[in-house]
């Protein structure tokens, strides 16, 4: 979930880089362990969200839970976009470049049974990710909001 570069990101990275040069490694680590905080929130909004995906058929294949297993998030301190994402990594199912995109948007095809001369078309709640990811994002910015504000007083000693 990158958010796009706005204020609240001009604002953490002014920070990340006032602490990197007053070398508050302290503070730092309590910036990081607040936007993880964050992310993690959403990961498990994230992996919810993909083990309730809608399945056809009788047999459970395993598909929404492998992808609610890969949920992932990560923080950025870039000139660019800092911040948290989340996001589900390739490759989770070996031969399929990228599921959790599939499953988002516009479905996927594979053979029936295995029989490469049979092939259907499947299709999900298309959505789910970004969905559930735009919910949460006011109150993963009031939260960062919240701690970059934090870390700033203690940094200038407010």
């Amino acid at each position: 979930m990158p958010l796009e570069l706005s204020r609240d990101q001009a604002k953490l990275r002014a920070l990340q880089l006032r602490l990197k040069e007053a070398g508050a490694r302290g503070l730092t680590r309590e910036l990081n362990t607040s936007l993880r905080v964050v992310g993690a929130e959403i990961v498990e909004a994230e992996k919810h969200a993909a083990e309730r995906l809608p399945a056809s058929g009788k047999a459970d294949t395993g598909l929404r839970g492998l992808i609610a297993g890969a949920v992932k998030s990560r923080i950025s301190r870039s000139k660019t976009s800092p911040g948290v994402s989340v996001f589900v990594p390739r490759g989770v199912i070996p031969g399929w470049k990228n599921p959790a995109k599939d499953l988002n948007s516009r479905g996927w095809r594979h053979p029936v049974f295995g029989n490469k001369r049979v092939w259907v078309v499947e299709r999900s709640d298309t959505g789910w990710f970004m969905r559930t990811a735009r919910a949460f994002r006011p109150e993963a910015r009031r939260k960062i909001e919240e701690a970059v504000n934090r870390v700033g007083r203690k940094l200038t000693g407010h």
